[in-house]
């Protein structure tokens, strides 16, 4: 009779439980992209991002689908992180996270890279992080997580910033730092003004090494030319100008050209869901 009581209380705690997840608020979004390469002798295809994110109550779980060399479908884990809201200005987030290192995270998602190239990769911990924002555009990030390398010291990353917005102005610079004494600082540079919308992004790496590593992207999209804008930039690996023209076919679709100077022309077709 115990072990029939039991029974019956593990099926309806399952039950609940799984009431209480059909009932509860959870947003699914996702995109995807198609890959163009123009090159000398041939063209090539590739889908390189295909991504599903579930977001509910202060957590978040993001999916990747790739593929290895033998044609293989794997599917890779972003983001699984919950936070913990202490008050208004002060949140606490656990699992695997972003690390709070200048502005590289999300632009392996196309609908946040107005290009169609990635300037550095993104990373990801395992992680505890913590995150303060005041009303007076003040804001700390910082994450502990495992050690990147086996054998080596735990990770640790700090990024501290600060962001002015005034009507059709928003500008934001940041310092970050970690435990292998990188130093880097970031700007962001972005408005309308004259009828024409833009967006300034800069990173540029202080650490003390020999080589200056940097990048700067820019956009441009006026008015008159309903949903057409133009990108430069440059990148410090390439020393070559990166420049291109795309569209903005609506608020979930989008089409990005990019040419470089090795003279390959790449496109992108990205959509979002």
């Amino acid at each position: 009779m115990n072990h029939l009581k039991k029974t019956m209380l593990a099926t309806a705690t399952l039950i609940l439980g799984l009431i209480g997840v059909a009932s509860a608020q959870v947003t699914i979004q996702g995109e995807f992209s198609t890959d163009i390469t123009f090159g000398e002798d041939n063209v090539m295809l590739s889908t390189p991002y295909t991504g599903l994110e579930f977001a509910g109550d202060q957590w978040t779980l993001s999916t990747m689908l790739s593929e290895d060399d033998n044609g293989n479908l794997n599917i890779g884990l972003d983001e699984a992180k919950y936070s913990w809201s202490v008050t208004d200005m002060f949140a606490v987030t656990f699992g695997r996270q972003a690390e709070p290192y200048g502005l590289a995270w999300g632009l392996h998602r196309p609908s946040t890279n107005w290009f169609v190239s990635v300037p550095r990769e993104h990373v990801t911990q395992d992680g505890i992080g913590l995150a303060v924002t005041t009303d007076f555009g003040f804001g700390v990030q910082a994450l502990y997580g495992n050690a990147i390398e086996d054998g080596g010291d735990n990770y640790w990353g700090l990024r501290a910033s600060y962001s002015l917005s005034l009507e059709t102005l928003k500008v934001a610079i940041g310092l970050s730092t970690n435990n292998n004494d990188a130093m880097l600082v970031d700007v962001t540079n972005s408005g309308d003004m004259i009828g024409v919308s833009y967006e300034v992004v800069l990173e540029y790496d202080m650490s003390d090494s020999d080589t200056e590593d940097y990048w700067l992207r820019s956009m441009i999209m006026p008015d008159f030319a309903k949903g057409t804008y133009f990108i430069i930039g440059m990148d410090s690996d390439e020393d070559d100008l990166v420049y291109g023209i795309g569209y903005q076919c609506s608020d979930k679709a989008r089409i990005s050209t990019e040419l470089s100077g090795d003279g390959d022309t790449m496109i992108r077709v990205s959509y979002s869901f």
